[in-house]
């Protein structure tokens, strides 16, 4: 098995326990679609990485993880209205790269952001990027 291949395999499994065992904890939200992708590549004007779109297809479309989880491409916002992209557009406008999506909400202002062409994790905070 590779390694990547043994990463995703624990993240699904762990993601499922611990909503099993834990009150309160949601589980993964059902895995996006190949045209959940699609449009979410289109909106973004580029690719996802490719371990961030195994993640979104075969552990679920946000919604596990420390923190708020991991956000989904069809809902990355507290009441669920907007995608992973809409979300980059409020929080991060014009100002940084494009190629950088915002992935998870860790709480108090902090968010780990994602470069979809290095895989490069970022942190946006009050302080900046």
């Amino acid at each position: 098995m590779r390694d990547e291949d043994s990463l995703i395999s624990r993240v699904r499994s762990r993601a499922r326990d611990r909503a099993s065992r834990a009150a309160g904890v949601a589980a993964p939200r059902p895995p996006a679609s190949s045209e959940d992708i699609a449009e979410a590549e289109r909106a973004f004007g580029r690719a996802l990485h490719p371990l961030h779109r195994r993640l979104l297809v075969e552990v679920g479309d946000g919604g596990f993880g420390p923190g708020f989880g991991l956000f989904g491409l069809r809902s990355a916002s507290f009441d669920g209205d907007d995608g992973v992209v809409e979300l980059r557009r409020d929080l991060l406008g014009d100002a940084f790269d494009p190629r950088v999506l915002p992935i998870w909400d860790f709480g108090c202002g902090a968010w780990a952001c994602l470069d979809q062409a290095t895989g490069n994790v970022l942190i946006l905070d009050e302080h900046g990027m």
